[in-house]
């Protein structure tokens, strides 16, 4: 009877062990994503959109990040050299920012290294675009590496009505 409450008690033991494991890689897990979330809070949310900060913009990009734009015959790749440079023109024409802006994180997956998110952007309470970023974690933290997006074609045909 010693014995079978000794191997019972070694194998809870046991299995707490196993379990506690699993929580650390969670709680670790959980730490780099929310180093991922806070990049892409601070660079891309509040760096490009509400407080157009290059400096944000630069410590949350990588330098050779790319946008990839489909086009009709293929893609183009659109640098951050050009969305640092879009921005500044943006701040000095419109410094006080005019479109309400929201982001809600859709999903974010972040293995090792590597992460990849999915933002869905609202602009003045009407869903404008998806993007799908991919980040690495570099020894001096998470960095944005690429963009994809989806536009929704009804806001810009208003914005292209508006203008006309």
């Amino acid at each position: 009877m010693k014995k079978l409450m000794l191997v019972l008690i070694v194998m809870i033991v046991s299995v707490g062990f196993v379990f506690a494991g699993d929580n650390c890689k969670e709680k670790k897990m959980s730490e780099e994503a929310m180093a991922v979330k806070t990049v892409i809070k601070e660079a891309y949310v509040k760096g490009m959109y509400v407080d157009r900060d290059v400096e944000a913009i630069k410590k949350g990009f990588h330098p050779d990040f790319k946008m990839q734009v489909l086009k009709e015959d293929g893609l183009s790749e659109f640098p951050l050299t050009k969305w640092v440079e879009k921005i500044k023109k943006w701040k000095e024409k419109e410094p006080e920012v005019k479109t309400e802006y929201k982001h809600k994180l859709a999903m974010l997956d972040v293995k090792g290294n590597a992460a990849v998110a999915r933002l869905d952007v609202f602009k003045d309470g009407e869903y404008a675009f998806t993007d799908y970023m991919s980040l690495y974690k570099f020894k001096d933290g998470w960095k944005i590496v690429n963009k994809i997006y989806h536009y929704n074609p009804e806001i810009h045909k208003e914005k292209k009505k508006k203008s006309a």
